[in-house]
Parts: structure tokens; C-alpha cells; sequence
């Protein structure tokens, strides 16, 4: 048993992709459906701030920028920022 990621570094699925990404592997998952997870949790972290608290993110394109992105909202909901 792992330990649980951060809700910040998440990509939330139903229960038949979650089946699914768990019986063919996270990597063959994504590619499947072309895919990088990072991104889609920038992109899920951007509607949930913009639906609850209002606040405007541009897109994230870039993997590195996507990390920053994941890496500052972390800190800053764990009042580090």
C-alpha cells in the first residue's frame, strides 16, 4: 500500500477509468488517451480555482511550468505562501 498523493496531484477519474488505468498500467493509461497527467491536474486545478475562489489562471502548456503551478497552489493551501 502507497501513500496517498496529494489532492493537488490528482486527476480524478470514475470508477471504470480508475479500473482501467490500474489494469493496464498508468503509463499505457495516459497514452491511451493522449494524455499528460500533469497537465490535466493543472487543468483541473484551474477550474477548481476559478469556481471557487474567482481566480483567473492562463493555460499551462509546458510540463515545467506545470510543475511550478502544482508545486506553488501546494504550498500555498498549506499556508506556505
Amino acid at each position: 500500500m502507497g501513500i496517498k498523493p496529494s489532492d493537488y496531484r490528482t486527476v480524478p477519474l470514475n470508477q471504470l477509468k480508475h479500473s482501467e488505468l490500474h489494469a493496464i498500467g498508468e503509463k499505457s493509461f495516459w497514452k491511451k488517451y493522449n494524455l499528460v497527467p500533469e497537465l490535466a491536474m493543472c487543468d483541473m486545478l484551474r477550474v477548481w480555482l476559478l469556481k471557487r475562489y474567482g481566480l483567473s489562471v492562463s493555460a499551462i502548456e509546458d510540463l515545467e511550468t506545470a510543475f511550478a503551478f502544482i508545486d506553488y497552489v501546494e504550498k500555498f493551501f498549506n499556508g506556505q505562501e
